[in-house]
C-alpha cells in the first residue's frame, strides 16, 4: 500500500512538499513494515526531527533512515495486524517533532485517512505473519 500526499509547507506556505507513506509485510520477520518518506522544506533541512505515527492509542517512534539532498526516509515494523487496525481506526496520524538549534521548537501532525486501505485486507497485508 502507498499513498502520497502534497501539502504546502515552508516558513510562509509555498513550498509544495510530497510525502509517501508504505505499508508492506516485513521481509525479515513477521510484522508490518511501515515507511515515511517526506521532502523538506527549506526551513526543515539541517534541524533535526522526531516523526512518529499513531493508531488509534499506539504510537510508533520511528527510526532514522537515510537523509538525502531534501528527503527523509524512516520506517518501524509493527504488529502483524497493522492494517486491520488502521482500516478500523479509519485513519493513520503523524506527528512530526522539529527542534531547532536556535529558537523554539514546533510540531505538525498530519491526519492520513484509511480511504482505500480495506482492498488491501483481500492481500498478505490482512496479516503479515511469517513466510
Amino acid at each position: 500500500m502507498l499513498k502520497a500526499i502534497i501539502q504546502a509547507r515552508g516558513p510562509d506556505g509555498s513550498e509544495y512538499r510530497t510525502t509517501n507513506l508504505r505499508m508492506t509485510c516485513a521481509q525479515t520477520t513477521p510484522g508490518t513494515s511501515l515507511a515515511h518518506q517526506r521532502e523538506l522544506a527549506s526551513n526543515e533541512i539541517g534541524v533535526p526531527a522526531r516523526i512518529f505515527m499513531q493508531v488509534g492509542n499506539q504510537r510508533f517512534g520511528l527510526e532514522y533512515g537515510s537523509l538525502r539532498e531534501g528527503a527523509q526516509q524512516l520506517a518501524v515494523i509493527a504488529d502483524r495486524d497493522l492494517a486491520s487496525r488502521v482500516v478500523a481506526a479509519g485513519r493513520i496520524m503523524i506527528i512530526e517533532r522539529f527542534f531547532p538549534q536556535k529558537g523554539s521548537w514546533w510540531s505538525r501532525e498530519l491526519k492520513v485517512s484509511a480511504a482505500g486501505l480495506e482492498q488491501a485486507l483481500h492481500t498478505s497485508l490482512k496479516d503479515c505473519s511469517a513466510r
